[in-house]
C-alpha cells in the first residue's frame, strides 16, 4: 500500500480545529492509523475513523490544533486489509493558521479612507491588509489588544475586495 493523498499537505496551514487525513492506493485494515505530533514532540491524542469507500483514514483531535505551531503527520509501518506493509514511509510538517476575520470594511468617499476592522486568534500576529484584485499592498493593521485590529487607510479609488492575511498563516477575503 501507498500514501496517496494527505490532508494537509506538507507545507500548508490549517485551522486549529482541522480534520487531518491520509488516503491510500488500496483497501486498509480498518485499525490503520498515522502519528501527528506537535511542537513539543508529544502525540496528538484523537480518534480514527476509517472509511472503506475513499480507502481514507481521518484523525479527529482531542482538542483544536494550537496556533502558528509546526506539526508533523508520519505514517509508518501500515498493513494492508490483505496483509501487505506500507511500502514507503510518509513524514510532513504543516502549521496552524491564525484564524482570521474581517470585521468591518467601510469606505468614504469624501475622505478617500478605507476603515478595516479585524480579528485574529494569534494576539501577536500581523495582519497585512491587501488589494484583492491587484494584489496591492495597503498596509498592516494596529493590534489594538486581544485579537483585535484595526486602521484607516487614504486610498482612491475604494477597493473593490480586500484581503487580509497573517504573519501567522491564513487570511480572509471577506469584504
Amino acid at each position: 500500500p501507498l500514501v496517496v493523498a494527505t490532508h494537509p499537505a506538507a507545507g500548508d496551514a490549517v485551522q486549529p480545529d482541522a480534520l487531518l487525513s491520509v488516503t491510500w492506493s488500496i483497501a486498509m485494515d480498518p485499525a490503520t492509523n498515522f502519528s501527528l505530533t506537535g511542537p513539543d514532540g508529544q502525540t496528538v491524542p484523537g480518534a480514527f475513523v476509517y472509511d472503506d469507500p475513499t480507502r481514507t483514514v481521518t484523525l479527529h483531535p482531542d482538542a483544536p490544533l494550537g496556533y502558528g505551531s509546526p506539526y508533523t503527520l508520519s505514517v509508518t509501518g501500515q498493513r494492508s486489509v490483505g496483509g501487505d506493509s506500507q511500502i514507503v514511509p510518509v513524514s510532513l510538517t504543516f502549521a496552524v493558521a491564525d484564524a482570521l476575520a474581517i470585521r468591518l470594511g467601510t469606505y468614504n468617499t469624501r475622505l478617500r479612507a478605507l476603515t478595516v476592522i479585524a480579528s485574529g486568534s494569534e494576539a501577536s500576529a500581523t495582519l497585512s491588509v491587501y488589494e484583492a484584485l491587484t494584489g496591492k499592498y495597503l498596509g498592516d493593521l494596529r493590534n489594538k489588544g486581544g485579537g483585535k485590529y484595526s486602521r484607516a487607510f487614504v486610498v482612491s479609488p475604494s477597493p473593490i475586495r480586500i484581503t487580509v492575511s497573517s504573519d501567522k498563516g491564513g487570511g480572509d477575503n471577506e469584504w
